[in-house]
């Protein structure tokens, strides 16, 4: 048997200066009983071959009989039960695959039948899981030395104008990533796809509309009763119709927006209004540097994934770090704006839409893609690429630096959600591609905000754009300027 051993940056040095409550706050590790994990972590008996290891600070909430064990770990929320109530429902009917298609979040469900373990991805896989052998972590740094990745190459591996992997790819060698809606057996290493497994059922416009408003209220409402949440407000539309929920609610949670200079002034400004507004608490946080620990920290979460203007953030929310918080965020809003739909027909799947986010063309992009779309059951084009936006740009792209932003708070965003997917897809089409159900949205749950703008975003146009073209006009902007 292969006995982990801590990574020196987990040792007991007492001349690191990162804050012990900090180092790898709200993450976790499965592995062997004898496996050495961080001190003062919780651990959790899965059978003889497993435990679960954690951060004191990780969410986690298990239920058990006589020969099963399951755990919830990270913030899982449902729009009509409680987590306890869906985790006893999935413990009597061993049908974990089914009642955890209502279970919408961030996190990973675990399940042990004393012999075997096995472990269940969130909608978006925005809960990264790294897994080698007999070992699976919430980061790639808890799983024993790091060798760069062989089959990456300069084109292929991660840099400013290639900021992401997608499929099973990860960063160092003999190290996957469990895709989003899979369940990975720990003891086999194999995997499969539990969701979607068939085609979904359409919704009428204004039906749709109005169950696709309860259910992101309802799931706003069910992260508000786990703890203390913040939310971030931005010119956008997403952040919008967060906090126009929350006012829907009749809640005045506290808000905050990050005010990075020049870049986003817009945001900042419209943000003051839309608080003003609602009358919520609100706070402008100035840029901040961060120190050389708290990126050190971040980056050892990360395995150096989450690159770009997440990660000069982290200095800005440092007053988070001793704070125990629920950020509720817009990710995944995108799902209504067609992100990936190709501007010619829908009849057909146009693959060269699935190659946009990287720099080059490589073989390797050709198998992640190929292999992604294999998993798939027979779907329409629309549906298979808003899933592409769920599980690749989501779970691949956003998830590692969401995982990171454990430092200073869970991540919540009720659009991680296999039901609100679900409702989505089955509008007409014309109402996703013209991202018209936010604005929808938005005057439903708060028409008194209809005569604030929206701030300048991303032209579609320029989604278009290979990534490459997009760095270079980046690059090309800022030597002008």
């Amino acid at each position: 048997m292969r006995v982990h051993t801590q990574p020196e940056y987990i040792t007991e040095d007492p001349a690191e200066t990162t804050p012990r409550a900090v180092r790898f706050r709200r993450q976790w590790l499965i592995g062997p009983p004898a496996t050495i994990s961080p001190a003062g972590w919780t651990r959790i008996h899965l059978g003889k071959r497993c435990t679960l290891m954690a951060h004191p600070d990780t969410r986690i909430e298990t239920v058990s009989d006589a020969t099963n064990v399951i755990c919830l770990v990270g913030l899982g929320v449902a729009p009509a039960t409680t987590t306890s109530t869906l985790l006893a429902e999935c413990l009597s009917t061993h049908n974990l695959e089914q009642a955890i298609d209502h279970l919408a979040g961030m996190y990973v469900l675990i399940h042990s039948d004393r012999e075997n373990i096995r472990l269940y991805t969130d909608p978006a896989g925005m809960q990264n899981i790294y897994f080698r052998r007999n070992l699976a972590a919430s980061s790639p740094a808890l799983l024993g030395e790091l060798t760069p990745n062989s089959e990456l190459d300069s084109r292929t591996r991660l840099s400013a104008h290639n900021d992401w992997l997608p499929w099973t790819i990860s960063p160092f060698e003999d190290i996957q990533v469990l895709p989003a809606n899979h369940c990975l057996d720990l003891t086999t290493g194999a995997f499969h796809r539990f969701w979607p497994t068939s085609h979904l059922p359409p919704s009428p416009a204004d039906h749709g509309c109005e169950e696709l408003a309860a259910l992101l209220a309802s799931l706003v409402q069910a992260a508000m009763r786990q703890g203390q949440t913040i939310f971030s407000l931005t010119g956008g539309r997403d952040s919008r119709i967060n906090c126009a929920i929350a006012a829907h609610l009749n809640t005045r949670p506290q808000c905050f927006t990050v005010d990075m200079g020049t870049r986003t002034r817009e945001d900042t400004t419209i943000a003051e209004q839309l608080a003003k507004r609602l009358d919520f608490p609100w706070m402008r946080l100035s840029y901040v540097p961060p120190p050389a620990w708290l990126t050190t920290e971040y980056d050892s979460m990360t395995g150096g994934s989450a690159l770009g203007a997440r990660r000069k953030l982290i200095g800005t929310l440092r007053p988070f770090l001793d704070q125990d918080l629920i950020h509720v965020n817009g990710n995944l809003g995108a799902l209504c704006k067609a992100f990936y739909w190709p501007d010619s027909q829908l009849e057909n799947l146009d693959r060269e839409v699935f190659y946009r986010d990287f720099g080059r063309r490589a073989k390797i992009w050709d198998k992640c893609v190929a292999a992604w779309l294999d998993s798939l059951p027979d779907l329409p084009p629309p549906v298979i690429y808003n899933l592409f936006y769920l599980e690749q740009r989501g779970g691949r792209w956003m998830g590692c630096g969401e995982n990171a932003s454990k430092l200073f708070f869970d991540s919540f965003s009720p659009w991680c959600s296999r039901t609100v997917f679900n409702v989505i897809c089955g509008l007409p089409l014309e109402l996703q591609k013209g991202g018209e159900v936010l604005d929808r949205l938005a005057a439903h749950f708060a028409p008194s905000l209809a005569d604030i703008p929206y701030a300048s975003g991303t032209a579609a146009w320029r989604r278009q754009l290979p990534q490459s073209v997009r760095f270079l006009g980046k690059l090309l902007y800022a030597t002008l300027r």
